[in-house]
């Protein structure tokens, strides 16, 4: 007998990524409360190790400076509503929402 009923939504697919499931679903939640979008609505893009030119983390604020070195971190390409949302942190540190990204240095870790 075939089953009638809706499937359940799914949540966006956190596992799987080289980064920690954790940092991927905090970028989500952050996405999630701060655009109205459901997070059922939010695609994983992108969950990467790389490696940031400087402390800014690929998001500098004009005026401020930053340790000069390089850094390890990640990032996190988010999508919905047709728009892409960039979250970057270093280490395990809390991921942040980043709107005028730069790229992480050449040969870092997320080029393995």
């Amino acid at each position: 007998m075939p089953d009638d009923t809706d499937p359940e939504p799914s949540a966006p697919t956190t596992e799987g990524w080289p980064i920690g499931a954790s940092l991927v679903d905090a970028a989500i939640a952050d996405l999630a409360s701060v655009s109205g979008f459901d997070a059922d609505a939010i695609v994983v893009e992108r969950a990467e190790h790389v490696t940031w030119r400087d402390g800014s983390l690929g998001c500098p604020v004009p005026d401020r400076a930053y340790t000069q070195a390089l850094v390890d971190g990640y990032r996190i390409e988010l999508s919905a509503g047709g728009a892409t949302y960039w979250y970057h942190g270093a280490s395990d540190e809390p991921p942040f929402r980043c709107d005028d990204p730069r790229d992480p240095a050449p040969g870092g870790s997320g080029d393995r």
